[in-house]
């Protein structure tokens, strides 16, 4: 929600939309949590995402149509949540 020191939305309006709800503990609103990763995510079509890792001060936008022809929605996903960590500790 800071951008060079300047808020631009408030952290507790964020914390909100990534804050489990009573039907899911990995789902805010809108957003998938991922704990392991302390991460939140947006998810649209083929795999286009946005991946928020808070304490590292790093986002992920991917946006493509597929890989390759035969892959299937969510592999690269889980792929990258594999990668997060080592980007995380290599900063």
């Amino acid at each position: 929600g800071v951008w060079r020191g300047q808020s631009i939305v408030p952290s507790a309006w964020v914390d909100s939309l990534v804050s489990p709800q009573p039907l899911s503990s990995h789902y805010g609103l809108l957003w998938w949590i991922d704990p392991d990763a302390k991460a939140f995510a947006a998810h649209g079509h083929l795999d286009t995402d946005i991946h928020v890792v808070r304490d590292a001060d790093l986002v992920i936008v991917r946006m493509q149509s597929k890989p390759y022809a035969d892959a299937k929605e969510g592999d690269y996903e889980q792929e990258l949540l594999r990668l997060i960590p080592t980007m995380v500790r290599q900063r």
